[in-house]
């Protein structure tokens, strides 16, 4: 009996202690301070977990890494994108650089994830990250091309991204 009232004492001592931190305003949440290592070992597990749990075996559509889309979600990265996670020979923008957590260079991150969870994350967004959910504003033509374009990232030279960006092709935001 005794280690259930301990066990119950402990959980409202717990609640309460949370409650003292959210009300007394106490907690820093300035996006200008850096999280603690703390904070982004539980902010980066969380995500990568939840992006695990939820991405599922989504396939994406034959064919859809095939240049003309590669080159479509070049358009669509560049556009949207590029501010907030650099490229190939770009730096961030002022937006990307006041996020916190700061936003990943996609030429590393899209090495942690496969396919169905880069189209998860560019279709829901990250809460709590600046990476918005562009499921509500792009077909999945859309998506799936942006994701065809972040998983060549890897080999792209900054070379390379200047020319698409000079190359032949118009602004494709339908298929």
């Amino acid at each position: 009996m005794k280690l259930v009232a301990g066990f119950i004492t402990a959980i409202l001592l717990l609640v309460g202690g949370v409650a003292a931190l959210i009300y007394s305003g106490a907690y820093n949440v300035a996006a200008s301070e850096d999280d603690t290592a703390l904070e982004k070992w539980i902010l980066r597990a969380t995500m990568t977990n939840s992006v695990k749990a939820h991405a599922g075996a989504t396939a994406p559509p034959q064919g859809f890494d095939a240049e003309d889309h590669v080159h479509a979600g070049f358009h669509l990265f560049d556009e949207m994108c590029v501010q907030c996670h650099g490229a190939p020979g770009k730096e961030r923008g002022e937006v990307g650089l006041g996020l916190r957590p700061e936003p990943p260079a996609l030429s590393d991150a899209v090495r942690r994830w496969n396919t169905a969870q880069l189209f998860w994350i560019v279709k829901h967004g990250i809460k709590a990250t600046g990476m918005p959910a562009f499921g509500k504003t792009h077909s999945e033509t859309q998506l799936w091309n942006l994701v065809a374009f972040v998983q060549k990232l890897p080999d792209l030279s900054p070379e390379r991204y200047g020319e698409l960006g000079a190359g032949g092709h118009g602004h494709e935001h339908t298929h």
